[in-house]
């Protein structure tokens, strides 16, 4: 059983990560800029980052690098968060940091994700026999309030409502669909012990559409899945769902990652008063592939 790393390499390896952090081209992807919210996200990890974190010191005992991680035995796959290291660290230190956190997981499938402006980990991934992914651009609408009365899920003509336990068999169709082998399975987002919210909108027996976020800080929602059922597409359901969880939650800021060949799906929060920020791209690595050459 992995046991906690020593206080004072947790201090250092936060200090390098914070740092690290406020620079897309040194940060991980999966983690923001503020300071108290790298630490809750951190604490939020579905294994104690202070068990898998891994890093390295120079003979000065000065950090060089730093790498944690979770993962989900049931998806088969873990999140690489990191590396980060100083300048030095990322010729002498980076790739022993990554080859140990990913030792460390019992899982076969493993995914880093950065900015495109992060060249040394992209040199890195290669290095390792990483397989580069395809990028996501990731949209963020930026309001001083919300339009409508807070709370209201008034949808016009559209149903909307929060999904619940019972809606679980119908959601996991659509979510399964669009979203196939993502990070998050419909039964996930609906267990109400996780951070995910999820919105509705029903139509006879299935789901038209849905959207599920998560909260963050005071102002802003991420959105993690929008979807709707191809047979509904162009009613205004994914609009009505947008701005339900933005009214329901209300929350003026708001965060969605598209990826690069839904052109549509780019279009769709550009009209809808996002403006790009980023270009993300993920790195994975199967234990599976490495063994077969």
């Amino acid at each position: 059983m992995s046991t906690a790393t020593p206080e004072d390499d947790q201090r250092a390896a936060l200090d390098l990560i914070i740092a690290a952090q406020q620079s897309p081209a040194s940060a991980c992807a999966y983690l923001g800029t503020d300071p108290e919210e790298i630490r809750a996200d951190l604490a939020d990890l579905d294994q104690d980052w202070r068990e898998t974190l891994r890093l390295r010191r120079d003979e000065a005992g000065r950090i060089l690098a730093a790498a944690l991680l979770e993962w989900d035995e049931d998806l088969d796959l873990a999140w690489v968060h990191g590396p980060w290291a100083t300048e030095e660290g990322w010729r002498t230190a980076a790739p022993a940091v990554l080859a140990e956190v990913v030792e460390l997981s019992p899982v076969s499938r493993h995914e880093m994700f950065a900015d495109d402006a992060h060249a040394r980990l992209a040199e890195l991934a290669q290095a390792a026999g990483w397989e580069r992914g395809a990028a996501h651009h990731v949209l963020a609408r930026r309001d001083d309030a919300v339009d409508g009365e807070i709370g209201e899920l008034t949808g016009g003509d559209l149903e909307l409502r929060e999904a619940g336990a019972d809606d679980l068999p119908r959601l996991r169709a659509l979510h399964d669909s669009a979203f196939p082998g993502t990070y998050a399975s419909a039964a996930e987002i609906l267990d109400p012990r996780s951070p995910y919210r999820t919105l509705i909108c029903p139509s006879g027996d299935e789901i038209a559409g849905y959207v599920t976020w998560q909260e963050q800080g005071e102002r802003m929602l991420h959105l993690d899945f929008l979807a709707v059922h191809p047979v509904a597409r162009r009613h205004g359901i994914a609009a009505a769902l947008l701005d339900g969880a933005r009214r329901l939650t209300g929350r003026p800021e708001a965060t969605a990652t598209v990826h690069e060949d839904s052109t549509a799906g780019q279009a769709f929060f550009v009209a809808r008063g996002f403006a790009r920020e980023a270009i993300t791209r993920p790195y994975r690595f199967s234990r599976a592939a490495a063994a077969q050459g």
